[in-house]
């Protein structure tokens, strides 16, 4: 069932149909996750043909696509502890679609969470230190015996 609802979000969405893709981005949560979903999607379309207009037409549906999901849904891809969602997407659109603008974004959004996840994890060892710092210093005050 899933296969089959993953296979049709970007014909439907190359035929406009405002339903489908937004009714299944809002609600997949509830019987799959984020990974499954990139996953079929690009297994499904993990080959295009150079130079061939349909395959151009699919890669600008897929990058419409997925440009609207991270717009909509960006909680799905951004979180600073697992960046697995964001890292799948940016490596099928560097192969896939390297200059375009989708490829632009997911870059810059990648450098900005890991820069905060970097952020996050010097601030949490800081913390850490100090607690560690005044519990010796409580220990010293204290003296050898207590």
């Amino acid at each position: 069932m899933l296969e089959k609802m993953v296979s049709l979000l970007i014909p439907l969405h190359q035929k406009e149909d405002p339903f489908f893709v937004p009714a299944f981005l809002f609600t997949y949560r509830r019987f799959t996750t984020t990974g499954q979903v990139l996953e079929l999607l690009f297994q499904r379309y993990a080959y295009f043909q150079p130079d061939c207009e349909e395959d151009e037409q699919v890669k600008n549906a897929m990058c419409s696509m997925l440009a609207m999901w991270l717009d909509k849904y960006p909680e799905d891809f951004c979180q600073t502890n697992n960046l697995s969602n964001l890292n799948k997407l940016m490596a099928y659109v560097l192969l896939n679609m390297p200059s375009s603008e989708l490829a632009v974004r997911v870059h810059h959004l990648l450098s900005e969470l890991e820069e905060q996840g970097t952020k996050e994890a010097d601030k949490k060892r800081e913390e850490s230190l100090g607690r560690c710092l005044r519990t010796c210093e409580a220990g010293w005050k204290l003296g050898p015996m207590g």
